[in-house]
């Protein structure tokens, strides 16, 4: 059985896919402190290693664990000017680690999709 659940508290929404009852994948959007980066993302909201591979372009850390993403909303203007900090996803796969590449991917589209979603917008 599939089943999903989300909250959103203090900075952070997430959501939880389960199988059988057991997580299977967690996703996360949240806030932290501006020019951050993803791999200290990743490290302290999937227990990333430190051998973790970062993308050329530092946008992306991965794992066959999880990663992280740093989100770029087009309009800057729709964030709330209070705020100093960087919008980040993060993705976590449950059970045993997979392939890093193909979690590479998973987090370049769920990152990217994002602003079309309406993160960009939303006070977390």
């Amino acid at each position: 059985m599939v089943s999903e659940r989300s909250k959103a508290a203090s900075g952070v929404k997430r959501c939880y896919v389960s199988v059988d009852g057991k997580v299977a994948l967690s996703t996360s959007v949240e806030w932290h402190e501006a020019g951050a980066p993803v791999a200290e993302i990743a490290s302290k909201t999937i227990g990333a290693d430190p051998g973790d591979k970062v993308s050329v372009d530092k946008r992306y850390s991965y794992s066959g664990k999880g990663g992280a993403g740093l989100i770029r909303c087009d309009d800057s203007s729709t964030i709330d000017k209070d705020v100093d900090g960087g919008l980040y996803t993060t993705v976590r796969v449950g059970g045993d680690p997979g392939d890093a590449s193909a979690v590479l991917k998973m987090i370049e589209a769920y990152t990217s999709a994002a602003p079309a979603a309406g993160e960009c917008e939303v006070d977390l």
